[in-house]
């Protein structure tokens, strides 16, 4: 007698994500910017933020353009420096 898992495989559940939400679900962020006044990853899939790089933001009142730039520029210098370049 074969044991089978109830539980769907991997690529069954990515073809059903795909399915329902459109093949862009599939990729994995690079960046993940987290607003709020705690850092919490509830609600993100884990498989989505198992390789991004994850940066809290802080309260969004507090959010400007400023604070962003500076977060993308410290974001791009860690990406090129983690890739030889």
């Amino acid at each position: 007698m074969e044991y089978s898992s109830p539980s769907p495989s991997k690529p069954d559940v990515y073809a059903e994500m795909a399915e329902l939400a459109g093949p862009a679900i599939l990729r994995e962020p690079q960046l993940l910017l987290v607003y709020g006044p705690v850092l919490t990853l509830a609600g993100y899939p884990p498989f989505h933020t198992r390789s991004c790089e994850i940066y809290h933001m802080g309260p969004m009142c507090s959010a400007n353009r400023q604070q962003l730039a500076a977060t993308l520029a410290l974001y791009c210098r860690v990406t090129l420096q983690r890739h030889g370049t």
